[in-house]
């Protein structure tokens, strides 16, 4: 590799760096090229080796592994400040900023912008002013000072607006977007969501329209539209799943899991949730695995299963602490103590409040330190408590009021309001508990109304924006009509709990069966029919043949796998589990033996002379059976097949092909399964009116025939037998 080609790598991966995608790719291609420099330190600019190292820092910060980004991040900076490279010291001083903001340590984040600010300002670099004006903006977002967040972001928009940096201008209307979700402003939230989109949308960023689309999806779910917070989540996540950005696939899956989460559909919930968690895992993607734990968590809770909650709220915690994230570290304690509430462990709940308390208290998040003031003095105020102490619930209680007042969180200061108004009542302070309760009622009453207003000037929003709304609706009507088609077809070709999975994405479908039973069956003399049969009549034949195979193969609960020429192959005991699968196997065969070779086979008319019929005889099949384990799986990339494969397919077919016309062929094997099997019971599956079945098989109805020892093509002598029914 020469300095051109390095060159062109940091192009293409800072290029993959803003569209957002794939960073663990990114960091993995990033070490190799740190790699390589490393071993020919002559061949590029220092300030070029840094940019690099940027890269990776960038990657693993995308990562959510905030810390070792934190580590390059400060070399970087070192070597900028002593190299006087004011571009990459501002950028460094913002990075580095970004990240003390994600760890939680919003002093050094500022202390970090500021710096990067005044350099800006003393500079002629002032295309970079936008990138540190939304950085504070982002930081102020963090702290939830929201008004100063939304001035900071709005001037980091104007600025990159009129310097023409684009995706600037997508960052900061997307993030402008979060701050109004985070306040409640969901019409606004949308409004500069669609903004991002339109100019991602503009200028081909592909990465940007994908993320900001899920956002879209988010606002949509708070206010309660799930029909397009799920069409936003789904156009999200087809274009991640065409960018291969498993990351970004994930962060739909989980989003679509919330959707359920707000619907009260918890079971739908923990699957999409599940699914997300195992994609992370795979990509090692710690901040994805902290945020999946902590909702399966949540999930468990409302469910009331506690001890599977406190489970994975530990492991949040963990991961938390391994990359350094101080705010979720203080959440999922909380909610750990929570739980712990909920199971009446009092005491264990009260370490681990505390412990979120502390935690808030030295960020110097007021929210959180209020909600786990309030916490701690519910736990005192219960009565089953041993360390009951009403006066201390009351002493938190008040100190979470003081804290809500002050900051203006009208919707937590009612509840603490009633809060104290029952702790008050069960202690008999009639005079503090009228006070409370009248403030609960007053208060609630105002955010029911502002809450009222909200949802009037969401109304209006969504009256203005009602026909192209519609517009959307027929497109997706039409879009969900041609997936439905799509979907009818796969069912149709594909056993349906195998359809299921690839319709839910699954790219690779691979599953060991232990336990399957295999049937092929073979049309004898196909070769001589073929030659007497004019082309219509011969597949008119083979579909009439095959037509009552399936009636038959369905009944006895196989699956049916594939037809090649004349030979047609089956299944029983996958891709669903069958524990009886030897006898449902038996089943079908002696039924296929029996009705084909009392089929009668009747030509159209318009097909035309058929007198070769009288020249065949009667049609006779050969059946082989083998039972053993196998390999199953899905292949093809846009024609589907279920198939398969293993010593026990090979040795069912070797059956067939060593039998004798008129007979069910069968190893050793099978008879010996046969003997340890239960009753077949036929009367679950629907009667046909095309076919007569016998009745159910086991062990005593059927009859061995010895075949003795033959030589099996690729298996060497074997014992086998014929299958009767007695």
């Amino acid at each position: 590799m020469n300095a051109e080609e390095i060159q062109a790598e940091i192009v293409r991966l800072e290029q993959a760096i803003l569209n957002l995608n794939q960073p663990a790719m990114i960091e993995s291609d990033a070490v190799v090229l740190l790699d390589f420099i490393a071993r020919h330190p002559d061949i590029l600019p220092e300030e070029e080796v840094y940019r690099v190292h940027f890269i990776h820092s960038q990657a693993l910060w995308l990562q959510g592994n905030n810390q070792p980004a934190l580590d390059i991040a400060l070399r970087i900076l070192a070597w900028a400040q002593n190299a006087d490279n004011i571009p990459f010291l501002i950028r460094a001083h913002a990075h580095c900023g970004a990240l003390y903001r994600n760890l939680g340590e919003f002093q050094q984040s500022e202390d970090s912008y500021t710096a990067a600010l005044e350099i800006s300002n003393q500079s002629e670099y002032k295309d970079l002013l936008s990138a540190v004006m939304g950085g504070f903006g982002q930081l102020y977002r963090a702290m939830h000072h929201y008004e100063k967040a939304i001035e900071y972001l709005l001037s980091a928009l104007q600025l990159a607006e009129l310097n023409g940096a684009s995706r600037r201008a997508v960052s900061w209307s997307g993030i402008l977007g979060l701050t109004y979700d985070d306040i409640g402003q969901y019409h606004q939230a949308i409004q500069y969501y669609k903004k991002a989109i339109e100019i991602s949308e503009e200028h081909h960023y592909t990465g940007s329209i994908a993320t900001w689309s899920g956002n879209v999806g988010v606002s949509y779910m708070n206010v309660s539209d799930y029909v397009q917070a799920l069409h936003y989540y789904q156009k999200a996540l087809h274009i991640n799943e065409e960018m291969g950005s498993t990351d970004s696939i994930a962060i739909n899956i989980g989003n679509i899991g919330n959707v359920y989460f707000c619907l009260g559909e918890y079971e739908s919930a923990l699957e999409y949730f599940h699914r997300a968690l195992a994609l992370y895992e795979r990509e090692e993607h710690l901040q994805g695995i902290a945020d999946c734990t902590g909702n399966i968590g949540n999930v468990y809770v409302q469910i009331k299963e506690y001890e599977r909650a406190v489970e994975y709220y530990n492991r949040n915690i963990a991961i938390n602490q391994q990359i350094g994230y101080r705010h979720g570290i203080a959440n999922n304690t909380g909610n750990l103590g929570s739980a712990y509430l909920q199971m009446g462990e009092f005491t264990t709940a009260l370490e681990h409040l505390t412990a979120a308390l502390t935690l808030h208290q030295e960020m110097g998040y007021k929210h959180g330190t209020a909600l786990w003031f309030g916490a701690i003095g519910t736990v005192y105020a219960h009565q089953e408590f041993e360390g009951y102490d009403p006066a201390r619930a009351a002493e938190y209680l008040l100190k979470a009021l003081a804290i809500c007042q002050e900051e203006g969180i009208r919707k937590d200061e009612y509840e603490f309001h009633k809060s104290l108004s029952e702790l008050y009542r069960q202690m008999g302070q009639w005079q503090e508990f009228a006070e409370h309760y009248k403030f609960y009622r007053d208060i609630e009453h105002e955010v029911i109304t502002t809450e009222s207003r909200k949802q009037a000037a969401q109304m209006d929003y969504e009256r203005k924006v009602a026909e192209r709304d519609k517009q959307m609706a027929v497109e997706r009507a039409e879009t969900r009509a041609r997936l439905d088609e799509q979907e009818k077809l796969i069912l149709n070709i594909l056993p349906h709990s195998i359809a299921e999975r690839l319709l839910r994405k699954e790219t690779l479908i691979v599953d060991q069966y232990e336990g399957v039973s295999i049937l092929f069956m073979d049309l004898v003399n196909f070769t001589r029919i073929a030659t007497l049969a004019p082309p219509k009549q011969l597949i008119y034949l083979l579909n009439t043949i095959f037509s009552t195979a399936d009636t038959i193969i369905q009944h006895h609960g196989l699956e049916k796998i594939k037809t090649i020429g004349d030979a047609y192959m089956a299944v029983a005991g996958a891709p669903r589990e069958q524990h009886d699968h030897v006898l449902r196997a038996a089943g079908a065969a002696l039924d296929l033996l029996d009705s084909i070779n009392h089929l009668s086979i009747t030509m159209p008319e318009e097909l035309g002379d058929a007198s070769w019929l009288t020249n065949i005889g009667a049609l006779q099949v050969r059946i082989g059976l083998h039972c053993g384990s196998a390999i199953g799986g899905v292949i093809g990339d846009s024609k589907y097949t279920f198939d398969l494969w293993g010593d026990t397919v090979n040795t069912a077919a070797r059956m067939e092909s060593h039998g004798e016309a008129g007979k069910i062929h069968v190893s050793e094997e099978f008879k010996q399964s046969i003997a340890s099997g239960t009753s077949h019971d036929l009367s679950l599956q629907p009667p046909s009116a095309l076919v007569s079945f016998s009745s159910p098989v086991s062990f005593s109805s059927l009859k061995f025939t010895k075949r003795g020892e033959i030589d099996i093509k690729g298996k060497g002598r074997m014992k086998t037998y014929f299958l009767e029914k007695l």
